[in-house]
Formats: C-alpha cells, sequence, structure tokens
C-alpha cells in the first residue's frame, strides 16, 4: 500500500510541474492564454484515451506489471518534454498527450489493488490516505519546482522529476507483488489469467518474467473481456451518478491544477516561487480533510450511524456544493479588487483572500475521496430488468477498475474541457470571474445529479 501511496505522490508531482514550468516558458515562447490552457488539456485527452483500456488491463492483466510499465512510460515522456517544447508546440502536445495516456494505469490499477488486498471495512481510509498522496505530490511540486528552476532552469524540472519515477520502478520490481488470487470463472482464459497471478506472486526475478506475465493476461484479458456486463455499466443510473460528480470534481481540480500559480502570478503579480508558495497550503490541508474524511465515512458506516449510500451523498454534496460557493466567492473578490494595481494593501488582502479561498476549496473538494471515488469501488449490484445481477464479491473482485475507468473518461472529457476554456475565457475576457462562475455552476450541477441519482445500497462483504 505504501508503494502506492508513492506512485501517487509521483503520479501528481510529474503532472503539477507543468503548471508551474508553463509560467517560465509561455515567457521563453510567447505562448497565450489559450495556448497555455491547450498544453495542459493535451495531458487530460491522453488521459481520457486510455482510460477505458487502463481499467480493462487493471482487471484482467497483473497490476504489477501494468502499473510498471505505465511509470516507466511517463517518466521517459516526462524527460523528454524540454526537447518536445524546443523542437515545437505540435512536438509538445504529442509528449504530454503521451504522458497522460501513460499516467491513465494509476488510479484504476490502485484502485484494483485496494479492492482485492484490504478488508471491507477499511477500504475508505485506505483509498483515501493513497489519494492523499496525489495531494502531497501536488505540494511538493509547488515547493521544490521554483528552486529547481532557478538553479536548473524549467528544464531541470522534468528531468529530475522523471528520474524520480525510474528510481521508484527499482523498488517497485523487487519488492511488489500481484493481488491475491481471484476466483474469476472456470474457462480456459480465466485459468490463464490464473497462471499468471500466481507467478507473479513471488517477487520479479526479471524483465523476462513481468513480459511474459504480461502477454499471457493480454491473451486472457481478450476472451475475458466478452463476459464483462458493458450495456448494464453503460445504462446502470448509478454509475452515471458517480460518474457526474467525478465531471463536476474534475472540471473545478483540473482548472486549480492546471490555473493556480499562473492566476497568482497575473492577478496579483506574485512572483514564480511566491505563486507556488500560494499554491501550497490548499493541498496540505486537502491532504488531512481527506483522510479525516475516509475514517469519520468508515465510522459512520462500520456502527451503523449512516447507511454507506447516505454516507457517500453527504460527503459528495460537501464536496461539491462547498467548492462551488467559494468560486462564486473569488469571482466577487476579483471585482472588489484594485483595478489591477500591484503591492496595494487591499492587493495584499485580496490575495490572502483568495488563497483562503483556494484553501476552502480544495479542502471541500477532498471528501470526493469518501464520495464517487469510495462509491465507485462500493457500488457492487446493478438490477436492470431482465438482465443480470451480479453478486458482490463477484463485481468488487472483477470490475472495480473497470467501472473506474468508464466514469473516469467520461470525467477527463468535461476536465479537459474546462481547462481549455478557461484559456480561452482569459483571452476573450481578460478577467478571472467569468471562468470561476462557469466553474461554480458545473459544482452545482454535479452535486444535483449526483444527490438526486445516486441510489444504490451497497452490499457489504461477509
Amino acid at each position: 500500500m505504501m508503494l502506492c501511496f508513492l506512485v501517487a505522490v509521483i503520479c501528481a508531482l510529474d503532472r503539477v510541474a507543468m503548471s508551474v514550468a508553463i509560467v517560465p516558458m509561455s515567457g521563453e515562447f510567447g505562448y497565450s492564454d489559450t495556448t497555455k490552457g491547450l498544453i495542459a488539456s493535451a495531458f487530460s485527452w491522453g488521459y481520457m484515451a486510455f482510460m477505458i483500456p487502463a481499467g480493462v488491463l487493471g482487471t484482467f492483466v497483473n497490476p504489477k506489471v501494468v502499473m510498471g510499465l505505465g511509470v516507466l512510460l511517463w517518466s521517459i515522456a516526462q524527460m523528454a518534454s524540454p526537447h518536445a517544447a524546443v523542437l515545437g508546440l505540435p512536438t509538445l502536445l504529442a509528449c504530454r498527450f503521451a504522458m497522460g495516456m501513460s499516467e491513465a494505469v494509476t488510479i484504476p490499477t490502485i484502485q484494483e489493488i485496494v479492492s482485492q488486498w484490504v478488508p471491507q471495512d477499511q477500504r475508505t481510509r485506505w483509498l483515501a490516505l493513497i489519494i492523499s498522496g496525489l495531494q502531497a505530490g501536488t505540494v511538493l511540486a509547488y515547493v521544490a519546482s521554483p528552486t529547481i528552476i532557478t538553479r536548473f532552469t524549467w528544464h531541470g524540472v522534468f528531468l529530475i522529476y522523471g528520474a524520480m519515477g525510474l528510481l521508484w520502478l527499482m523498488l517497485w520490481v523487487p519488492l511488489a507483488k500481484d493481488t491475491p488470487l481471484r476466483q474469476l470463472s472456470t474457462s480456459k482464459a480465466a485459468a490463464a489469467i490464473a497462471m499468471a497471478e500466481v507467478a507473479a506472486v513471488a517477487p520479479a526475478t526479471g524483465d523476462e518474467q513481468g513480459l511474459n506475465q504480461l502477454a499471457v493476461g493480454v491473451a486472457g484479458a481478450i476472451d475475458s473481456l466478452k463476459a464483462v456486463p458493458w450495456h448494464d455499466f453503460c445504462t446502470d443510473k448509478n454509475i452515471w451518478a458517480i460518474a457526474g460528480a467525478h465531471m463536476a470534481h474534475n472540471w473545478g481540480l483540473y482548472v486549480m491544477l492546471a490555473w493556480l500559480p499562473t492566476y497568482f502570478n497575473q492577478e496579483f503579480g506574485l512572483t514564480l516561487s511566491e505563486s507556488s508558495s500560494a499554491s501550497v497550503l490548499p493541498w496540505v490541508v486537502g491532504a488531512f480533510v481527506g483522510n479525516g474524511a475516509g475514517w469519520l465515512a468508515d465510522y459512520l458506516i462500520n456502527s451503523n450511524t449512516m447507511t454507506a449510500t447516505s454516507v457517500r451523498r453527504l460527503f459528495q454534496t460537501v464536496a461539491l456544493v462547498g467548492p462551488a460557493v467559494c468560486m462564486y466567492l473569488l469571482s466577487g473578490l476579483e471585482r472588489a479588487s484594485t483595478g489591477g494595481q500591484f503591492g496595494t494593501q487591499a492587493a495584499l488582502q485580496a490575495s490572502e483572500s483568495a488563497q483562503h479561498l483556494f484553501v476552502a476549496a480544495v479542502a471541500f473538494g477532498s471528501c470526493s475521496s469518501v464520495g464517487f471515488a469510495s462509491a465507485s469501488m462500493l457500488f457492487t449490484s446493478f438490477c436492470q430488468t431482465n438482465v443480470m445481477t451480479c453478486s458482490s464479491q463477484d463485481l468488487k473482485s472483477k470490475y472495480t477498475s473497470i467501472i473506474y475507468g468508464l466514469t473516469s473518461a467520461v470525467s477527463v472529457v468535461t476536465g479537459s474541457v474546462g481547462t481549455y476554456l478557461t484559456g480561452v475565457l482569459l483571452d476573450e475576457t481578460h478577467s478571472w470571474a467569468s471562468a470561476f462562475k462557469v466553474t461554480a455552476v458545473v459544482y452545482l450541477i454535479g452535486a444535483a445529479w449526483y444527490g438526486s441519482t445516486y441510489k444504490a445500497q451497497a452490499r457489504l462483504e461477509d
């Protein structure tokens, strides 16, 4: 589990690096806000393109191999980014797209590992802990990147962070083990997958073993995919409720991840180091709130104080309505500023107010780790007229990462649109108010969607 936490840290570190590096890069290459939004969204489009395949791989292929290959590929793409930027914008966009595709395996594979290794009554807190690694990586990127850029230029950010992924692989390959043996079916395809998993329980002895496991797993996966109830997944209202919350969450999250340092730099005239420092606290607080929410949710469910469905709806509502209020207040904060003059007492106060509102927004949003993120794991049965009903154990063990992959695919599209649209709005209006208002509306739509449609009652394992 700790290796999963570390890979979440590195995943966020590699992704957020661009939001800091884009400030000096835009000065060097003359990027407009629309272009900056396009660069940020290229990662997300790559992430979306491989989200469903990543969920399938996480379900049917040795998760150790899937995670290892993903980290290897995205680390290479990260280290290649400086050279790609020098070659031109299309090359950089292609590099960021490839990096997004590679990082897409992370969360579905973690979902699969947690669903297999962690007891039911502890899953929410462990998932919250691992997800908090994303916030920890974000904080690390904001803290370390300005220093690295000062000493090694913006090129150093991509080279150093990419190298960290390769160092993580040196721990993952010898130490990581596959999930416990899963009982999928008696078919030959399932037997082949089971053989691959049993072989993977022992520490890997080399690259050849991993490639053999991947080949066996992929071959079995092709046949096993026929048994996946795709129609049920795509038509079930509860899964679309999860997707709706995920979409709204990603819109706001992607906008903040991509634009926070730029916002403080443009709106308040903060330096790169000051902008990054102002962007740190929200993610620190978010990590603590997310973990605390996980423990509280487990207590409420295990003590029978609230049903699992009620807990998911409560925390997800907080996770969407809270940030919506913060975004609306931020849009008004700009109107109360000092007309773009930096360094005045009013501007400093406005900057501090903005930091506090972003802290609150991320803290509220972190409750999503107990909302849609856990709901996608704990959603264990869906009953449609004249269609099959999956048992809780069957769905948990086989389809957890596929469900997350499906909801993530549509939500990443939404987040990508939000990132790009923010850049367009900034170029057209030269104001942050419209971007914040649009984000607030998206949050509220997601809250209404999830609250009105998510009605599934989780069936806990015996």
